[in-house]
Parts: C-alpha cells; sequence; structure tokens
C-alpha cells in the first residue's frame, strides 16, 4: 500500500461510496446477517456469525452448531442509536452536505457530559460518527455513505497508517490524533472491512440483508 494522506484516502472512499450503487433500505423487520473473525491481544482467532433484526428488537446466533433465536437485541441498550435502524435513520437525518454534517455530529457531542468525551471534541466526533456508522449495518445509503467519508475527512488530526485486519488482509487505518483505535478500508476498493484496537482486530467476511434468522 502506498499511503496519501487521510483527507485523500476518504475522498477516494467518498467518491466510490457515492458513485451510484443500488440500495435500498431495509425493513424494520429484516434481518442484518454479518460474518467475519476477530483477533485477541494474545492471537485468540475466532469466528463470528450472527444476524441482528434491523429495528434491533430480536438477534440470532449458532451456539453448538445450532442457530439460537434470542428475544432481545441492541434496541434493548435503551439507546435508539445503539441499533441499525436507529442509526441508519439518524445519519439519514443529518444535513447533506459535510460541513453541515460535522457540525451537527459537533453540536451533539457538545451537549454531552464532558465526562462522557474521549479525549477531546475531534476526538469524541470521530468516535461518534464512526460508531453511527458501524450501528447503522446494512442501513447505509451510498449518498449518506459519502457524506459520512468526506465529514471523516474535515476533522482536524485525521490520519491513516498502512496495517491489517484479522484476517492479515492489507488495510488503511483511519483515526484521529489521541485515539488509539482506526477504522479499516480496503485499499482498492476503500470500503470498510473491520476494526483495529492495538493488536486487536476484526475483519468482515460477509454482509447481506435477509428475510429471517439464519439465512445467509
Amino acid at each position: 500500500i502506498r499511503l496519501a494522506s487521510a483527507t485523500v484516502v476518504l475522498d477516494k472512499a467518498a467518491a466510490r461510496a457515492g458513485a451510484g450503487h443500488s440500495f435500498v433500505m431495509p425493513g424494520a423487520h429484516q434481518w442484518i446477517y454479518v460474518k467475519g473473525v476477530k483477533t485477541s491481544p494474545a492471537g485468540v482467532f475466532t469466528l463470528e456469525e450472527g444476524w441482528i433484526r434491523f429495528d434491533g428488537e430480536q438477534s440470532a446466533d449458532i451456539e453448538n452448531g445450532k442457530l439460537v433465536v434470542l428475544p432481545y437485541g441492541s434496541a434493548q441498550d435503551g439507546d435508539p442509536l445503539a441499533t441499525p435502524q436507529g442509526a441508519a435513520q439518524y445519519l439519514g437525518s443529518l444535513p447533506a452536505q459535510p460541513k453541515a454534517l460535522l457540525a451537527a455530529i459537533y453540536k451533539k457531542v457538545e451537549a454531552e457530559p464532558r465526562s462522557q468525551w474521549l479525549g477531546n471534541l475531534d476526538a469524541t466526533a470521530f468516535s461518534e460518527l464512526t460508531q453511527l456508522q458501524e450501528n447503522a449495518v446494512g442501513g447505509v445509503p451510498p449518498k449518506v455513505q459519502a457524506d459520512v467519508f468526506q465529514a471523516l475527512a474535515l476533522i482536524p488530526g485525521v490520519r491513516d497508517i498502512k496495517t491489517t485486519d484479522a484476517l492479515g488482509r492489507p488495510a488503511i487505518g483511519i483515526t484521529v490524533a489521541s485515539q488509539n483505535g482506526y477504522f479499516l478500508l480496503d485499499p482498492g476498493t476503500y470500503r470498510p472491512i473491520g476494526l483495529r484496537y492495538g493488536s486487536s482486530a476484526t475483519a468482515q467476511t460477509a454482509l447481506a440483508v435477509v428475510s429471517g434468522p439464519g439465512q445467509r
């Protein structure tokens, strides 16, 4: 990987994201299937496979080779933005211009107690926006994704590194000053592919909107 600046990388990611891909917003009772892997600081490699209903009211996973549907999901966290649907709706409600979008995120962060900030305002805004993007899995339209990437590029101190995901695939890590966590982009497609925190990492290998748990 030959790195450009984080701003250039995010602008490229925005261009790819907004390049007219077809998209249909999932319905509240549709399910998001996600498969991937995770590595721990000790080098333990874990396969992860699960489903969450788009409204966050139910989830499912595989236990001892059998599908287990659980009567709860991220909706039980008590924060509407923790659900795919809630996060997707919030991102979709933000201004379509990157500067205005980022201003709205800063305003949201400034309304929160400073004890909840992750260092400074810029780092907290970066974390807030990337967490919303992660929570809204399967529900971010291409134009909104492009706006999010361009907004992230405007945050002071944003930077990139050459790294790998949990599968050892080359990746571009994007973070901001005072944070040691990165979200990862594929260096060829600029698509989000995982996260890295120090020696721990994730890698997404499959993502699909399906009609029910167990479907892939």
